[in-house]
């Protein structure tokens, strides 16, 4: 019986590893950083030297979209989620 019991438990620590994603060039993400405790969210352009850099749309005043690059390091991100899965 307590093998069993570690069997089960052991396969359920490698299922909840398995299930990691890591950030891909052209996914839609959500980062908050810890350092400017701010949310950016946009679709990522560039991972390269510690950064990642993001596309974002935003409306100005008069209701225009504009398109920046914005790049935040990794080590000041504190989550990444992908909000496109959540709806």
């Amino acid at each position: 019986m307590r093998k069993m019991a570690v069997a089960i438990i052991l396969i359920a620590i490698l299922c909840s590893v398995a299930c990691a994603r890591m950030p891909q060039i052209g996914d839609h993400v959500s980062i908050y950083s810890g350092y400017y405790s701010v949310t950016f969210e946009g679709t990522i352009t560039d991972i390269d030297n510690g950064l990642i850099c993001i596309r974002e749309s935003r409306k100005d005043r008069e209701g225009n979209d504009i398109e920046f690059n914005r790049c935040i390091g990794i080590g000041s991100i504190y989550t990444l989620t992908w909000p496109d899965e959540f709806k």
